[in-house]
């Protein structure tokens, strides 16, 4: 038997598999992209559940560091209680703390950079007591330097992600450090995005969704425009909406932004957390995807594809995709429109609408297959804990 175990770092910190109590009161939907986790977690032993006391989801971090340690562990604990009956998790299982946990040398733990890089500092020295720290990439392009920076100082380290962006320029740009493999950790598909209209009845029609964050809202992140020219973390989405008079009798646009401007900071807060969230999320996406023959769901600028590619895929659209976003998943492009130039010069004119219904069943098939629960849960097993 397999003894061998895999801790996962604060995963009461965000909603990539369990829902943040912080999203109950902002009447947020939690995405759960990683779910499948929580099927490992309770299926098996082979997952345990630990914490660090520099994370929290009901204090912003900076005002959680103004307390002693044993107040933060006070306060987190009682978190995790919450936590633990909001998300149908034992109240009597026990989220041990890191620095108090003595792995076995073949134990390895497995997080999220995104939120547990912030005050770190206290916690590599127990990072590298592990065999390896497996550490997903999701939105790494915020902060992307000192996330670089941060990650380098983890001597056991090895990266995962969505696809495999080992060989995208933005990653090689901040991560040349980095010359060991590159694991498939994506998100799954919810069998509810299904394709429930025969592809002859779509419309011939492209449909773009995805939210966007304008840049100019986020001084912080000025080094995208220096570096890449950039004014949203999702440049094609932005693209699409600021042209979408322009195209719509040949795209539907259903980008928006993250949040709606405003120069005061209170209401960024409310905005993002909470306005243009729900705005977006009331869209019924299944029903769209499944009424358009064709879909453009625009990349992220760090090199991972959106959810909303496969989801449409699943639907039966066929995407149009930059082949260097999806490399590991989709390694051919039997399943999808390759397109590299710039969105701006897109023209569903060029593409013969009539005949892809090919095309169109292989990319359902896919997905059926690639990334549902049960295919991630596998992967997942065999990358990390096998």
């Amino acid at each position: 038997m397999n003894s061998k175990k895999l801790y996962i770092l604060n995963p009461h910190r965000d909603d990539f598999i369990w829902e943040p109590l912080y999203y109950r009161f902002l009447k947020r939907r939690p995405l759960k992209k990683y779910n499948y986790l929580a099927d490992i977690f309770t299926e098996g032993k082979q997952i345990e559940l630990i914490a660090s006391d520099n994370c929290s989801g009901i204090i912003p971090e900076k005002l959680l560091h103004i307390f002693p340690v044993f107040a933060r562990k006070l306060i987190i604990s009682f978190e995790l209680k919450q936590w633990k009956k909001l998300n149908a998790i034992d109240s009597e299982y026990k989220i041990r703390w890191l620095d108090k946990l003595n792995p076995k040398p073949e134990d390895n733990i497995f997080f999220f950079q995104l939120y547990n890089l912030r005050y770190a500092n206290s916690i590599f020295q127990y990072l590298n007591k592990f065999n390896k720290s497996f550490v997903h990439l999701s939105h790494y392009y915020l902060n992307t330097i000192e996330v670089s920076k941060q990650l380098h100082k983890i001597s056991n380290i090895v990266l995962c992600g969505d696809s495999d962006v080992s060989s995208h320029p933005f990653f090689q740009k901040y991560f040349p450090w980095y010359q060991q493999e590159f694991l498939l950790s994506p998100f799954y598909i919810n069998e509810r995005f299904q394709c429930k209209v025969p592809f002859e009845q779509k419309l011939d029609k492209i449909i773009s969704t995805g939210t966007f964050h304008p840049i100019e809202e986020y001084p912080q992140f000025s080094f995208l425009v220096k570096d890449w020219q950039a004014d949203s973390f999702h440049i094609n989405r932005r693209t699409l909406y600021d042209q979408q008079e322009n195209n719509k009798h040949a795209i539907t646009c259903l980008n928006s932004p993250w949040a709606a401007p405003s120069s005061s900071w209170w209401k960024k807060i409310f905005q993002s957390q909470k306005v243009s969230q729900k705005k977006y999320f009331s869209i019924d996406i299944v029903e769209a995807y499944n009424q358009h023959k064709f879909a453009i769901v625009g990349e992220e600028i760090c090199g991972f594809p959106g959810i909303g590619t496969f989801e449409a895929m699943a639907c039966g659209c066929i995407n149009f995709i930059n082949p260097n976003t999806v490399k590991g998943i989709l390694e051919t492009d039997e399943f999808y429109i390759p397109f590299t130039q710039k969105i701006s010069m897109l023209n569903p004119l060029d593409y013969n609408f009539a005949n892809n219904q090919e095309k169109s069943n292989r990319g359902i098939q896919f997905v059926q297959t690639f990334l549902s629960r049960s295919a991630c849960v596998s992967r997942f097993m065999k990358n990390f804990i096998n």
